[in-house]
């Protein structure tokens, strides 16, 4: 069967939670894998992962990272890394093999910067913003298929950062995302004190109004604990860019229609960065990326992309001639 299929057909959807214009439905099921991996948050600030630059004179889109423990270690994609010469973002879902060295494909999160704070990086248990999510895995999808590399568009990266310090009107000296989300701390509390995964939740989708935006779907019900606090952020802090639209929601059976749109894409498979199979198809309007190993499908996420979207440079005049 149809790889993403076979997931989608497993999963129901829950009740949604709404707060104001941002819902999120839980994805459930009773299914989960006994694969075993650590979380990479918890390990890089135990100090079992270390993650630094290249090299003394380091290099934007790679940076090196050392698994000393003796599982696997599991990173979500656009896991927001701080410190060394500059902030940056994991371009892609990875399961770090255990004692292991290896190089990640990553993106700059933080323009105005390249001098060191740090020789290693640490997590602040953030992930990239969910727009930049959308447009990054689009992104390497795209460039997986025509010239099998896992490097993003780093200029649109920078773009969308930009732009949303422009409309959230939280300016830093250095472009930095992680300014965006400080900035807004209390904003975003508003969305997660009341968040806790149902008994069954592996997975969430999320819409910001009647809009549904994407999902993530992990092998496990663990994991999603993990990870649902910062993926409600991700979310979060591009919903209170427009937080006076009605509070409106789609129907379950529109979210359910959202997810089984993602069966009729065409998969192509690569070799993982680390351990697995790197699963990625695309249309016009959707995307989709999924990390197998072991013949389970470790985390698949699926994004819907907006033609709107696809020049920030677009959006931000747009904005500045509505001043």
């Amino acid at each position: 069967m149809h790889t993403f299929e076979d997931k989608i057909t497993k999963v129901s959807v829950g009740f949604p939670i709404q707060i104001k214009n941002l819902t999120m439905f839980p994805l459930e099921s009773k299914e989960v894998s006994k694969i075993k991996y650590l979380d990479f948050t918890e390990e890089v600030n135990k100090g079992n992962v270390r993650v630094k630059e290249i090299d003394h004179l380091g290099s934007v889109p790679t940076l090196l990272l050392e698994n000393k423990s003796l599982e696997p270690v599991f990173i979500l994609d656009g896991e927001h890394l701080s410190g060394a010469k500059q902030n940056r973002t994991v371009n892609l879902s990875i399961l770090v093999p255990a004692d292991t060295t290896m190089e990640i494909p990553v993106s700059c999160v933080e323009q105005g910067r390249w001098a060191y704070t740090s020789e290693y990086f640490f997590s602040e248990g953030e992930l990239h913003f969910d727009r930049g999510r959308r447009l990054r895995a689009r992104n390497i999808a795209k460039s997986l298929k025509a010239a099998n590399s896992r490097q993003a568009d780093q200029d649109e990266i920078w773009d969308t950062i930009s732009a949303k310090e422009a409309m959230m009107q939280s300016h830093s000296r250095t472009q930095s995302m992680s300014n965006i989300y400080q900035s807004n701390i209390v904003k975003l509390e508003e969305f997660t004190k009341n968040v806790e995964a149902t008994k069954h939740q592996v997975g969430v989708a999320f819409s910001v109004g009647k809009r549904i935006v994407g999902f993530d779907l992990f092998d496990n019900k663990e994991t999603l604990k993990i990870h649902i606090n910062k993926l409600v952020r991700s979310v979060a802090i591009d919903a209170i860019e427009k937080i006076e639209e009605k509070f409106e929601r789609p129907s379950l059976d529109e979210v359910r229609d959202f997810l089984n749109s993602f069966s009729n894409l065409n998969p192509d498979r690569y070799p993982a960065t680390g351990l697995g199979t790197d699963i990625r198809a695309f249309n016009d309007t959707l995307t989709a990326c999924g990390l197998q190993w072991m013949e389970t499908l470790v985390h698949f996420s699926g994004f819907a992309i907006n033609s709107n979207e696809r020049g920030s440079r677009i959006r931000r005049e747009n904005f500045y001639r509505s001043k």
